[in-house]
């Protein structure tokens, strides 16, 4: 988990909002999540449901030795609110992943008129997920970036439950997860993509887009369930920030 001090970095969203969208993409990263992964497509199909423009989600595995494909191929049959389909790449990488996918969307829709989203596939996002992004585009964010919550704790002690959440909660949001973030198209690609690394690609793309000086809406309506697992996808993640808060609170004085 990494935080930016958004207070002294973005523009205020005072200019004209982000019109014309015509279709909607979404980039799920996948290594080895046959679990977890069925929740998480069922949750982007309801965000999906009555959503005024398409929705095309692109699931790529990465890696994966499990059953995480047969997962995709069930769920299309069970998904009718999302245009679904996966890729298969071997680079052990959320951000090859993360930009892999982005690729295949810019190639299906003209960037003019596409919002991109990207989650993981160990989230849950809320219904409202994809409709409050695009009202935040309507306001004049070109990015957002969202929160997290975490509804079960049961790998970890009470003691790290409460420090996490405690430390959360005492900055300004400025917290950057590749499991709630959203963007214009256009501002993706000025902004280089993802860069393909094995963590905080995240955190990158959204310094870029400071950089650039892109309206960015830190949104606090839209926060996206995840797991606190401890067994990380990717060096540096949500899951290894947790387990190393583990190592600080069972070292400090009682």
């Amino acid at each position: 988990m990494s935080a930016i001090d958004e207070t002294a970095s973005s523009p205020a969203l005072n200019g004209p909002g982000v019109s014309g969208i015509e279709a909607v993409g979404v980039v799920v990263p996948v290594k080895d999540e046959q679990v977890l992964l069925p929740a998480c497509l069922a949750a982007l199909d309801a965000a999906a449901a009555g959503l005024p423009v398409p929705v095309t989600v692109v699931v790529v595995l990465d890696a994966c030795s499990d059953q995480s494909p047969a997962v995709v191929e069930l769920a299309r049959q069970q998904t009718p609110h999302i245009s679904l389909s996966a890729t298969a790449i071997a680079e052990n990488s959320v951000g090859a992943a993360r930009r892999t996918g982005m690729q295949i969307l810019l190639e299906q829709h003209p960037a003019e008129t596409l919002w991109l989203a990207t989650t993981d596939a160990d989230s849950i996002v809320p219904t409202h997920w994809l409709r409050a992004q695009l009202a935040h585009a309507t306001d004049g964010a070109h990015v957002v970036v969202g929160t997290v919550t975490v509804t079960d704790w049961q790998e970890h002690s009470p003691a790290v439950r409460d420090r996490a959440i405690s430390d959360y909660a005492a900055t300004h949001h400025g917290h950057v997860h590749g499991a709630n973030l959203a963007f214009t198209a256009a501002a993706y690609r000025a902004a280089g993509g993802f860069p393909a690394q094995p963590s905080g690609e995240d955190v990158s793309l959204v310094q870029e887009f400071i950089a650039a000086g892109e309206p960015i809406a830190w949104a606090l309506d839209l926060a996206v369930a995840t797991s606190a697992r401890r067994k990380s996808r990717a060096p540096s993640g949500f899951a290894q920030y947790l387990v190393a808060l583990g190592s600080q609170v069972s070292s400090s004085p009682a």
